[in-house]
């Protein structure tokens, strides 16, 4: 195992799992539907859990571990803010924003598997997979989350 690589490939899952929690909240502000904020609330404890493994990893190998986003994160979240002000409280658009915001999230672990993989530990390969697992969960749930309230959409027109 290479403790260098490791550590980076670890803050760079606890970054991304940041900037997910982020879009979530703000999709959490933009709904009043009671079963939308259940779905995004339980999104935002997946990535906490997934949060609290790798920063376990991560106490490990004796480092602190990062507690922001990347700037483009920043953007956004204010891009999703921007948007939601301007749209209005449009159930697709938050839809849609956090079913974009699902396959970065995927994208990235892949990349950062991917690129990673032949420094990391068997153990901690099955972790971020088994990581991947419950974030894919959430994005189906958004999918037919969204999906359903599509079908709702055209019914009414």
């Amino acid at each position: 195992m290479d403790q260098k690589r490791t550590l980076e490939l670890l803050n760079a899952l606890v970054v991304v799992n940041n900037e997910r929690i982020q879009v979530y909240e703000v999709a959490c502000d933009e709904v009043d539907e009671y079963e939308l904020q259940i779905s995004f609330e339980e999104s935002i404890k997946t990535s906490f859990h997934c949060i609290a493994h790798l920063t376990h990893e991560i106490s490990k190998l004796d480092i602190v571990r990062p507690s922001g986003t990347k700037i483009a994160s920043k953007f956004f979240r204010l891009w999703m803010e921007i948007k939601f002000a301007v749209t209005g409280k449009n159930l697709a658009s938050v839809l849609d924003s956090c079913a974009e915001g699902e396959h970065k999230t995927l994208r990235a672990y892949t990349k950062y598997l991917k690129r990673y993989l032949p420094y990391i530990t068997p153990e901690l390969n099955a972790l971020i997979a088994r990581q991947m697992v419950l974030i894919n969960t959430d994005r189906e749930k958004i999918f037919q989350l969204r999906a359903t309230f599509k079908n709702s959409f055209s019914l009414l027109k």
